[in-house]
C-alpha cells in the first residue's frame, strides 16, 4: 500500500518488476497516536485479529512514508484502547488494556525517542493522587469532605 493525495493505494507487482516493499503497520484497531507539527503521524499499540502491539511507528505525512521507531527507556506493554496527546516535544500515554486494565502513564521524548514511566503514587494524608516524574510532581484532583 502506498499513501498520496489520493490516499491508500495497493502496490501491484507485475511481471520481470522489481518492487521495493514499503515498511508499514499490520491493520490495526483500538491504537492511539498523535499528529505532530512536524506533519508526523505517530503510533502506539493497537489490536488485531489475535494480536495485540507494543510498536511505535511514525509516518512522514509529506512523504507517505512510514517508519517503525525502536524506542529506548522503559516502554508500555503491549496495548490496545489507550490515549495518547502531545504536550510540548512529549507524547503522553495513559490507560489502556492487555491482560487487565492499566492506569499507567508513559511519556516519550519525540526528540530522542525514549519512553519514561511515570510513577503514581497515592499520598494517604491528604487523599490526592500524584504524578512522580523524577524529582518534578503535579497534583491532579482532590477530595472534598461531604
Amino acid at each position: 500500500m502506498f499513501f498520496n493525495n489520493k490516499g491508500w493505494q495497493k502496490i501491484k507487482q507485475e511481471e520481470n518488476e522489481t518492487i521495493i516493499e514499503l515498511e508499514e503497520p499490520e491493520e490495526r484497531i483500538k491504537s492511539a497516536g498523535i499528529l505532530t507539527k512536524k506533519d508526523q503521524l505517530i503510533i502506539y499499540g493497537g489490536l488485531s485479529l489475535g494480536s495485540i502491539y507494543e510498536d511505535l511507528w511514525v509516518m512522514d505525512l509529506r512523504q507517505g512514508k512510514w517508519e517503525k521507531k525502536e524506542a529506548k527507556g522503559e516502554k508500555p506493554e503491549y496495548l490496545f484502547g489507550h490515549s495518547c496527546t502531545q504536550y510540548g516535544n512529549k507524547m503522553i500515554l495513559f490507560g489502556g488494556m492487555n491482560r487487565d486494565c492499566s492506569n499507567q502513564i508513559f511519556e516519550l521524548d519525540l526528540e530522542n525517542f525514549e519512553w519514561k514511566n511515570w510513577k503514581i503514587v497515592l499520598m494517604k494524608e491528604d487523599i490526592v493522587t500524584q504524578l512522580v516524574l523524577k524529582k518534578k510532581h503535579q497534583k491532579f484532583g482532590f477530595l472534598e469532605d461531604i
